[in-house]
């Protein structure tokens, strides 16, 4: 069983989100909702910093001056950049066509 723990404070309008997210062969996916839609985005925004190395950009729009919080792990080992693939939904240069076994290998 894989566990991915998130916490995040202050990163993009996501205030506050500590959660383990528990992977087992029948369970390979989670579905994040909000229904203002911020969620996503902001979620996307965190880990899209840290897959571009840009980790220290990571802030509350909102209110700058608060201190974020980002903590990643993998299995307790703190996840790198080479271990998250993120795509935008909003991205139209992406082409599923040449990614979709990559992404299906991925998880």
């Amino acid at each position: 069983m894989k566990k991915i723990f998130v916490k995040l404070e202050n990163c993009f309008g996501i205030g506050e989100l500590e959660c383990d997210f528990y992977f087992e062969d029948n369970k390979r996916a989670y579905s994040i909702y909000a229904p203002n839609w911020v969620m996503k985005t902001s979620f996307l925004k965190v880990f899209k910093r840290i897959e571009e190395d840009k980790k220290t950009e990571i802030k509350d729009q909102i209110y700058p001056e608060r201190k974020p919080i980002c903590e990643i792990k993998n299995n307790d080992i703190e996840i790198s950049q080479d271990n998250i693939f993120s795509i935008d939904s909003f991205d139209s240069s992406f082409n599923a066509d040449n990614r979709a076994s990559l992404l299906n290998s991925l998880i």
